[in-house]
């Protein structure tokens, strides 16, 4: 991994402490943790994804990740994302948060088929 995308990660995770700051302090009591809780689970997981797609484009290759791995990963991911519209349509910010977690995995799948 490059140092780019290590610093991209360490960004990410530098946004999300800030955004959980910013949205503890906006909102009273245990809403404005659920909501710094949900916040930081979608930036994390940018943080945590980003730097291994970023490292996959720059090397045009996936290296040692596991397609069975990486499919599950994406079937879990659907099936939670379509667990949350059902039940939690109205949860935006959940909505938000499970959509960057699909998208991280669609990337990781696409790129795995691309570069074989």
């Amino acid at each position: 991994v490059s140092q780019r995308s290590l610093l991209i990660g360490i960004a990410a995770l530098g946004f999300a402490a800030s955004a959980a700051g910013r949205a503890k302090s906006s909102l009273d009591g245990s809403i404005g943790v659920l909501r710094a809780t949900k916040t930081m689970q979608a930036l994390l997981g940018l943080g945590a994804q980003l730097p291994q797609v970023l490292a996959n484009w720059q090397a045009r290759s996936c290296g040692e990740l596991s397609p069975t791995t990486l499919a599950l990963a994406l079937l879990g991911n659907l099936a939670r994302s379509y667990t949350i519209l059902a039940k939690l349509s109205s949860d935006h910010l959940m909505v938000a948060a499970q959509a960057v977690s699909v998208l991280g995995n669609v990337a990781l799948v696409t790129q795995l088929l691309a570069y074989r």
